[in-house]
């Protein structure tokens, strides 16, 4: 958001904007506010017009690329470097490999302004094709994001020209003191490192993937971000300043939102931080004049001024949740606070708490499938760290920067971080799945938080809290559990891109064989593709979750599955328990008292009318690839039989089909083929074997690796069996009862591949 080179300009225009406002808005009326949910709603169909370009994603390329930075480079927790460009007025945001020691500085020696030439692959991401799926272009682009794209070597990249002298480049030197001061701080711990980049700068790319991951568990993930709390302090502290120094009134007029300029300026243009600088502006320059305005009113005066400025960040999810936990704490605190039995402390961090989850809940449960009761309890904890990391960090930041002692300041930032950290830690795996909420759900419980506020009397008060509670009941409970009675058996192949996953159910009982699951540390597949899928089916527990083999399009995303549902059991290939992709799964169930099986040859596994054995690998094979020594599962039931072979290929059937004593033990009536359906796998020898009746592939629109590969495609399409390829028909579904068998692809909802000849 607010991308454009000439900040300055915008932001000199939002303080003018600001003051009409503040002198408009009235405390009460209700017009006012229905005026600005008007505007707000003509800024949604602005925004939609706006992310229609683009929104199915766009083909990544390899090309030269002329730019401008818009900020000093970032540097990730893993070594690469994060670097945004403008292109012709549209943002690139590009990740820089790792490479040779020392040849990155070159990278994070740039500043804004400077004219850069890169040579990068770059692209949007399209959506994945299944039932309420992330659509990750409309997600970048209400970010302000135009294109990702990544950078092989600091080498691509070639500085031009160096840019103009200005205030967005001082401030990117700021910033690099401010960041040399915390590394000085940290001394080369990465885990408060990275949580105090986040906290007082709103650098995230330096924080640890598992740092992230904990606190998302603990539902803290929220104090990462730069927000309300942030603005609020640095307010204080400015007016308080401002009032006992000998200035001039225009001074003191002027002195708070300079200061808050300069705060959005430093720390980036975020939803929730320009949410706050709003509101806060919009109160303080409304008493200014006179005019004092309802807290809800400001609020809506300041997603009016928001969208109006950027009508895309109406879909950016920070924005959505930063103003709906805003709005549950403004309607529903003291509602809350007088139901609530209890002392000033516990009971109003109590009444906050509760306030901001009931307004944030909805949007989470719709946006990520997921909801975090423990961060009603978490967060109590959590707001005395917060508040001791910011009032010590800020002043060991500065001092540190300045190269003066940070007289013990430092140390308390550094005990707070770490308490943090500790704190995430004893609720691991608290983040409840959840399907995604009717429309029914989310518009009962939009229109209750605001009932709930002014109820009419007490009985009104009491049936809107039931209907209250039985809504947020219905948000967390979502369906029942499936059940597949008569030996029916359904297969699901949700689109993960280029990678594998693949759900297996019969009676009461559900197979999970791999996950998905890509490089990015920052887009997980498993939680953000295959877990919504899960959920919204009803699932919430999996007899059996199979890595088929440790390669991370398979693996990766197993670790939000094991933590985000019950597992029976944790089936791997025998080796593997020690591999870099399997050992944190490995770890990862023992804490979670999941059994580990070694699924060699011969491992089987019976549920209500139905049996999953393993077929491959046996002994002695370390002679084989990765691939070749993939899991070869068989899922059989009274209806019909399911094979699974993971990455298998030529050399690794050959020795299955020399290895089973019976032939027909590999018949089965759908068979997803094996690496994707690559060249060197699924050969006729094996089809043969199989004789399938349908085939299933799964493999990523325009993926790099050609999969699936033509030839091998034509020698499905040449075997009596119907064809159908998530890259083409998105989401796979196949039902097979005793009536017969149905097949249907989620992007044309209806039969995919073409018939079946028998």
């Amino acid at each position: 958001m607010l991308t454009d080179p000439a900040v300055p300009v915008i932001l000199a225009l939002v303080v003018l904007g600001l003051s009409a406002v503040g002198m408009l808005v009235q405390r009460s009326p209700a017009r006012t506010t229905l005026a600005c949910v008007a505007l707000f709603l003509v800024g949604v169909a602005h925004g939609n017009a706006d992310l229609q370009e683009d929104d199915s994603g766009v083909p990544f390329v390899e090309s030269e690329i002329i730019g401008r930075v818009l900020e000093m480079p970032e540097l990730s927790a893993g070594g690469d470097t994060i670097l945004r460009i403008d292109v012709d007025g549209r943002v690139y945001r590009l990740k820089v490999r790792r490479s040779m020691a020392g040849s990155d500085d070159r990278i994070l020696a740039l500043r804004h302004g400077d004219q850069v030439r890169v040579w990068a692959r770059t692209g949007l991401p399209a959506p994945y094709a299944n039932p309420s799926a992330d659509r990750p272009a409309r997600s970048l682009r209400s970010a302000g994001i135009h294109r990702v794209g990544t950078v092989k070597s600091a080498r691509l990249v070639e500085r031009m020209a160096t840019g103009e002298t200005g205030l967005l480049r001082q401030v990117d030197f700021a910033r690099a003191r401010f960041r040399t001061g915390l590394d000085r701080i940290c001394d080369g711990d990465a885990d408060p490192r990275g949580l105090l980049g986040a906290m007082l700068l709103g650098d995230r790319a330096g924080l640890l993937p598992d740092t992230v991951d904990r606190l998302r568990s603990a539902g803290l993930v929220h104090l990462i971000a730069v927000s309300g709390l942030h603005v609020g302090l640095i307010l204080l502290l400015a007016l308080g300043a401002l009032n006992r120094l000998p200035l001039p009134i225009g001074f003191r007029f002027l002195g708070a939102p300079l200061m808050l300029a300069g705060v959005v300026l430093l720390m980036g243009t975020t939803a929730s931080i320009l949410r706050a600088a709003a509101m806060a502006l919009i109160a303080g320059w409304g008493n200014r004049f006179g005019r004092s305005a309802g807290p809800v009113n400001i609020m809506a005066a300041a997603a009016l001024l928001l969208v109006t400025l950027e009508p895309s960040s109406i879909h950016n999810a920070g924005f959505r949740l930063s103003f709906a936990a805003t709005a549950g704490i403004l309607l529903l605190y003291r509602p809350l606070r007088r139901l609530l039995p209890l002392p000033a402390f516990p009971g109003a961090p109590l009444a906050i708490s509760i306030a901001a989850y009931l307004g944030t809940a909805p949007w989470t449960a719709a946006l990520f499938g997921t909801v975090a009761p423990v961060s009603l309890l978490s967060n109590l904890c959590s707001a005395p760290l917060c508040g001791v990391i910011l009032l010590s960090g800020y002043p060991a930041m500065f001092l540190s920067a300045a190269g003066l002692p940070t007289l013990g300041s430092g140390t308390v930032a550094l005990a707070g971080c770490r308490w943090l950290i500790r704190l995430a830690e004893l609720a691991p795996g608290s983040v409840q799945q959840v399907p995604a909420p009717t429309v029914v759900v989310i518009t009962g419980l939009l229109a209750l938080i605001p009932l709930l506020a002014r109820p009419r009397s007490a009985t009104c008060r009491s049936f809107l809290l039931l209907a209250l509670a039985m809504a947020m009941t219905c948000l967390h409970l979502g369906k029942l559990p499936p059940v597949l009675r008569g030996g029916v058996l359904e297969v699901t192949v949700p689109d993960v891109g280029q990678g594998q996953a693949v759900l297996v159910r019969s009676g009461t009982g559900a197979v999970l064989v791999d996950a998905g699951g890509s490089r990015s540390a920052t887009f997980d597949v498993g939680a953000r593709v295959v877990a919504p899928q899960l959920s919204r089916i009803g699932i919430r527990r999996l007899d059996v979750l199979a890595i088929s083999h440790e390669h991370l399009d398979h693996a990766a995303g197993a670790g939000a599955i094991l933590k985000r549902f019950e597992v029976g059991h944790l089936w791997i290939p025998p080796g593997t328990a020690s591999r870099a992709a399997i050992r944190p799964l490995v770890e990862l169930a023992r804490q979670r008292h999941v059994p580990v099986v070694l699924a060699a040859q011969g491992t089987v596994h019976r549920g209500e009318g139905w049996t999953l054995s393993s077929l491959h690998p046996g002994n002695g094979l370390e002679h084989l690839s990765v691939n070749d020594r993939s899991l070869v599962l068989h899922f059989r039931t009274e209806c019909g039989a399911v094979l699974l072979p993971g990455d298998l290929e030529r050399a690794g059937e050959q020795v299955l089909l020399e290895a089973v004593s019976d032939p027909g033990s590999l018949d089965a009536d759908l068979l997803l083929a094996g690496h994707h359906g690559a060249a060197n796998s699924s050969s006729l020898p094996f089809l043969a074997a199989v004789s399938p009746r349908i085939v299933l592939i799964s493999a990523g629109r325009g993926n790099r690796f050609g999969h699936p590969d033509p030839g091998t495609e034509d020698r499905f399409l040449s075997s009596p069996a119907t064809v159908a390829s998530t890259h083409r028909d998105g989401l796979l579904s196949w039902r097979r009862d005793r009536s017969g068998w149905t097949l249907t692809g989620y992007t044309t909802g209806e039969s995919a591949g073409r018939p079946a000849r028998r």
